[in-house]
């Protein structure tokens, strides 16, 4: 069970890294069932644009680093690049802005997912609380709303509707304004699921999916981060 995350923890530890890559992240979701976009590690410019056009546009330029956690704040992503002549632009402007960082860091090209409603689920294990999930909306709303439920981790599908409906700004996920109704279903399944990794991982400390995109049908996790207890 959970073979690629095992192996993902194991090679993390003897890199004597506590943050896991993007890409780490990534197959972390994917052993989990967690849909993500796809997203592959270009060598240079000319396989980011061989990336990009079959993944098909636009796409999504991210840093690829385990030194970085925050990748916007330092010019680590550009998006929704639309050619060749933009993803060139875009790999260049990226490299630049990690390599002051990370010399080793290189570049993933992901497939830009359709908009959505944005929302933000994160786990945290605490020393004296133990785990803590929440959920809120997610993008720059997180900041905006400061709208956001915790609860003490695990919960079940009951405490995660729950938590949902707890929110001020939860008539989004019901659907506000003629907008359609998220798939609440998933959102409560993905909700419950990360309450449970401490059960399943111990050395995981801290996971952030920002944003996740909600769909009428299904949700997509755009960005991911892992972080491993010291």
């Amino acid at each position: 069970m959970f073979k690629k995350t095992n192996a993902i923890i194991k090679q993390t530890r003897a890199d004597n890294r506590t943050i896991l890559t993007q890409q780490e992240a990534k197959l972390f979701a994917l052993d989990l069932d967690i849909p993500c976009p796809p997203a592959y590690n270009a060598k240079d410019e000319n396989d980011a644009i061989r990336i990009a056009e079959e993944l098909g546009y636009p796409v999504i330029l991210k840093a690829l680093s385990s030194r970085i956690l925050h990748k916007s704040d330092i010019g680590g992503v550009e998006k929704n690049l639309k050619n060749s002549d933009e993803v060139v632009r875009g790999y260049k402007k990226v490299l630049n802005s990690i390599k002051k960082i990370d010399k080793k860091a290189q570049v993933l090209v992901e497939r830009m997912e359709p908009s959505g409603l944005e929302a933000i689920i994160g786990l945290i294990t605490e020393s004296k609380l133990g785990a803590v999930v929440m959920i809120g909306l997610g993008g720059i709303l997180t900041e905006i709303f400061e709208d956001i439920a915790f609860r003490l981790a695990p919960i079940d599908e009951k405490q995660a509707k729950e938590a949902i409906d707890s929110l001020k700004t939860r008539n989004l996920f019901y659907g506000y304004r003629g907008q359609p109704p998220i798939d609440i279903d998933a959102l409560i399944e993905l909700l419950v699921k990360i309450s449970r990794v401490p059960e399943w991982f111990e050395d995981i400390e801290q996971i952030d999916l920002n944003p996740i995109i909600l769909y009428k049908d299904g949700l997509n996790a755009v960005d991911i981060k892992v972080v491993l207890k010291k």
